[in-house]
């Protein structure tokens, strides 16, 4: 069964963002798909290790029945094209039951510390970090004003071993408070300042 999605580009850029949090393997076929939440509006994709999510996307124009988690599921495996303009695509909707997102998302309680760093600063640094067999990487900060610190391997080549994979470390300046950005959570888990 198909359905129509009518978006433009913004919101198809969007499905993309989306589609990078999608799973890439065909044995769970609920976690390849975009899930649309009928009540909340949400929009959301996961793939057992993360979760991607957010309010905007492209209108779903279809009467399916949601899953008894509220979600209707719209595939967006690696074969599934968006485009980059004004649009309405066809895209399947599959018949299966999302998990429940919700349960995932932290509730607001214990301790905690926030920190504010520039976003493409740290994409920089990860870029760097990534291909060396361990991607894992270890992010801290020792303070709330104190710098950000990213512990990490640098790939040396193509077909040597983790072991052979360089450190890496980066440190990112905190941003100051009047960069804060939107503070969000999916399915009304909330955010309360403090």
């Amino acid at each position: 069964m198909t359905t129509q999605l009518k978006g433009t580009k913004r919101q198809f850029d969007t499905l993309r963002w989306l589609q990078l949090a999608a799973s890439k393997e065909d044995s769970r076929v609920v976690l390849q798909c975009i899930a649309y939440h009928k009540d909340s509006g949400v929009v959301a994709t996961a793939d057992g290790f993360r979760i991607h999510a957010t309010d905007e996307a492209p209108e779903l124009l279809s009467d399916a029945e949601p899953d008894s988690n509220g979600f209707v599921l719209v595939m967006a495996d690696k074969k599934t094209k968006f485009p980059r303009l004004d649009a309405i695509v066809e895209p399947e909707i599959i018949d299966a039951t999302m998990p429940d997102l919700a349960l995932v998302i932290p509730s607001v309680g214990g301790e905690q510390t926030d920190f504010y760093i520039d976003a493409q600063y740290l994409i920089e640094a990860l870029k760097g970090m990534i291909g060396s067999g361990c991607d894992a990487v270890r992010i801290r900060q020792s303070g709330k004003s104190s710098p950000v610190e990213v512990f990490g391997r640098r790939p040396v080549g193509q077909y040597q071993s983790v072991a052979d994979a360089r450190p890496a470390y980066a440190v990112i300046m905190p941003m100051s408070a009047g960069a804060t950005p939107l503070t969000w959570r999916p399915f009304g888990r909330s955010l309360k300042d403090e």
